[in-house]
């Protein structure tokens, strides 16, 4: 099986070598995404992809192959509906939310911000829009008193490349039935995390302790 991959900095490295960890997924049949950015975020997953030998290609370049799935972890873009299609199953992508609930960026900052008790991640379809398509696999995390946004980051993340695999087999298996995200109840998050100040806007019972566990996040202001 022919797979795509589109991978972003250290979760994209987890999630590309746990895809590796099933035998069937073989270095031969995977093709990650060139990013096309320099930073050490971005470097990770190349250098990765250059000591294990994994092919390279720009987005550009998918029109002329033939594909299975499009697998994307991380990825800060959007995978244009021409390329999805054109894999045999479809695409699936992880994002650290209960879905339909903290679509966007920094769900797991937000839902700190509005203590939240509970979050966890979704594996849902790609679709040419951000966190829209059908739920595939979701788990709750509890949250514990004393995580912050980056605790929290690793821990949901961690647990979902978990399940990376057997995604790929839900998707794969025909007779498997997703479940169509409710819209209504969709909140969505737009990159960038506002100051206290701000927030307070909107929120006036924040505490400064609450926003301090929210926003912290090493290596960003």
């Amino acid at each position: 099986m022919k797979i795509i991959y589109a991978g972003y900095g250290i979760f994209g490295v987890f999630g590309l070598s746990k895809l590796l960890s099933d035998p069937n997924n073989s270095v031969e049949n995977i093709i990650v995404l060139e990013t096309n950015e320099t930073s050490p975020a971005a470097d990770l997953i190349s250098n990765y992809c250059k000591t294990y030998h994994i092919k390279k290609l720009n987005i550009s370049e998918l029109p002329s192959l033939s594909f299975d799935i499009v697998l994307s972890v991380h990825w800060r873009k959007i995978i244009s509906k021409s390329i999805i299609e054109k894999a045999k199953y479809g695409g699936i992508n992880l994002h650290p939310s209960l879905l339909p609930k903290y679509a966007g960026c920094s769900s797991l900052a937000w839902a700190l911000i509005n203590e939240e008790k509970k979050v966890g991640f979704t594996w849902h379809l790609l679709d040419a829009k951000f966190d829209v398509g059908d739920i595939v696999l979701q788990k709750e995390i509890e949250v514990d008193d004393k995580d912050n946004a980056f605790s929290l980051w690793n821990k949901v993340n961690l647990e979902g490349i978990k399940y990376l695999n057997k995604c790929i087999e839900l998707l794969t298996d025909q007779s498997s039935n997703f479940e169509k995200q409710d819209l209504t109840k969709r909140t969505y998050f737009k990159r960038g995390f506002p100051s206290y100040e701000e927030i307070k806007q909107n929120i006036p019972s924040l505490s400064y302790e609450t926003y301090l566990r929210a926003s912290f996040f090493p290596g960003k202001t």
